[in-house]
């Protein structure tokens, strides 16, 4: 099960990871594109430290509407993030899944020393080559996304069940982890749906709460995207979190552990079902 791969330390590598040096046409949300490129492959050590093997992947800060040129500049730069929370931070990250089958290969664009020499602790998926969206949009349209981010903050109080108005105190990820998780499931969701997404959620939190307290916040959110990842994945295999009942439970449960990381729903991770 893909889903479950950066769960295990010794799980085999079955799939192809692309090479150093290769680059992807990524399509975008409003039908632009987008290009990542592979810097390197992960080092026998860094393999061993990850329990598979991967590449790091960056996003390049060139957006546009057709294939660009390989010797297009921009296409050796590297994006840096400053939308939201994000304090300049390279879009960077070592994945270990395979290509998305929409992503395009347009050519080799060798890396140069300095990119090869990056160091980078975020694990995680191919969600980082869509960074150049969310960057575009919080630099020419801002207004735009708050005010989305506001209609659907609003939304969510709406939804809220009635006597549930008072906000509930921000929990520990101990005190999560010590829970049941979706103990309401029981007898609505199929055992084996249920236990695996218990096992992607506590795994996540035993990880974060392994993480020393000064960790930094991209480590921490690389941890919740993969979570995410694992978890759409896993409704993509069994189609079962198509109840609006239970996409909000996970998407509120991750909340919770967003802040009880100190960080917040700015850091946009992805809508879970």
């Amino acid at each position: 099960m893909i889903y479950t791969e950066w769960m295990s330390e010794d799980q085999e590598q079955k799939t192809r990871l692309p090479l150093r040096g290769e680059a992807f046409l990524v399509p975008l949300p409003d039908g632009r594109y987008g290009v990542c490129r592979v810097i390197r492959e992960s080092s026998p050590e860094e393999t061993r430290e990850f329990g598979i093997g991967c590449v790091l992947v960056a996003a390049t800060p060139w957006i546009g509407v057709n294939t660009p040129e390989l010797a297009e500049p921009l296409l050796r730069q590297i994006l840096f993030l400053k939308h939201h929370k994000w304090e300049n931070t390279p879009a960077v990250q070592w994945v270990q899944y395979p290509l998305p089958p929409d992503f395009s290969r347009i050519g080799i664009i060798q890396p140069s020393r300095q990119e090869e020499a990056l160091v980078c602790r975020s694990l995680g998926g191919w969600y980082i080559a869509h960074q150049v969206y969310d960057q575009w949009r919080w630099d020419n349209d801002r207004g735009s996304v708050l005010q989305e981010e506001e209609a659907e903050r609003l939304e969510k109080e709406t939804r809220r069940p009635e006597g549930n108005e008072t906000k509930q105190p921000r929990r520990s990820l101990t005190s999560i982890r010590s829970t049941q998780i979706l103990p309401h499931w029981e007898g609505t969701v199929p055992g084996a749906v249920l236990d695996m997404t218990r096992k992607i959620i506590n795994l996540t939190l035993d990880k974060l709460i392994e993480m020393p307290p000064d960790a930094p916040a991209q480590e921490k959110i690389s941890l919740m995207y993969r979570c995410a990842d694992g978890l759409n994945r896993l409704h993509e295999e069994y189609n079962w979190f198509d109840e609006t009942s239970q996409r909000e439970d996970l998407n509120e449960l991750m909340v919770h552990m967003l802040e009880a990381c100190d960080l917040d729903e700015s850091f946009n991770l992805p809508e879970i079902g």
